[in-house]
């Protein structure tokens, strides 16, 4: 039975169930079940499962990179800065959302909650609350942000140059958002630079 599936623990839990009442093979609901579960994914990432799905084995890092993704419909933006602030300056105001409505333009208020999640209210609309995700590689200074209501994603990265830290954000938006791809960049740019000014005063 854990031959016939391949390594796949849910095929092999499901399937020792049936075999336990009676009956033979996996169960015919379970595909149903997991392809309800993987509709509820973003586009992007139901594409990688199908690639994943098609390959019919697990894929090595390089293999990953190489593959060849279609348009996944989404349209990006990034930006850069410098600041004179330690990288350590700059990682508290970055992996701290309490701290976004002092540097962040777009961001006016910010509950925290627990395990990364917080609860946003863009600048101007104090009655439009937006669930956000925080995670964090502190080893590698990435920091990325996931809106859970636009799908609206920003991946930051610093690195330390010295004394001073380089500032790399790239936003990614879904095709339905993509009207608001000038807005964003606006947004990226006034907020990279009050984040540079805001580190570099609290490390001199």
């Amino acid at each position: 039975m854990i031959a016939a599936a391949e390594g796949n623990p849910l095929l092999a839990v499901e399937s020792a169930r049936v075999i336990a009442a009676g009956g033979e093979g996996p169960p015919p609901n379970l595909r149903t079940a997991v392809r309800a579960t993987c509709g509820l994914l973003p586009a992007h990432a139901q594409m990688l499962i199908n690639l994943l799905a098609a390959a019919g084995r697990p894929l090595a890092s390089a293999e990953l990179d190489g593959l060849r993704v279609p348009d996944l419909g989404l349209a990006e933006e990034a930006a850069s800065a410098r600041t004179a602030a330690p990288v350590e300056e700059v990682w508290k105001l970055l992996h701290d959302p309490a701290r976004f409505p002092e540097w962040w333009a777009a961001v006016e208020t910010v509950a925290t909650g627990a395990d990364g999640h917080y609860t946003m209210w863009p600048a101007g609309y104090p009655d439009l609350p937006m669930a956000q995700h925080l995670g964090a590689d502190a080893a590698d200074g990435r920091v990325t942000i996931s809106c859970l209501v636009s799908d609206l994603m920003f991946r930051w990265r610093l690195r330390a140059d010295g004394e001073s830290t380089d500032i790399d954000v790239e936003a990614e938006l879904p095709d339905r958002e993509a009207h608001r791809l000038d807005d964003q960049r606006r947004i990226l740019q006034r907020s990279l630079a009050a984040l540079a000014t805001l580190a570099a005063g609290a490390g001199s």
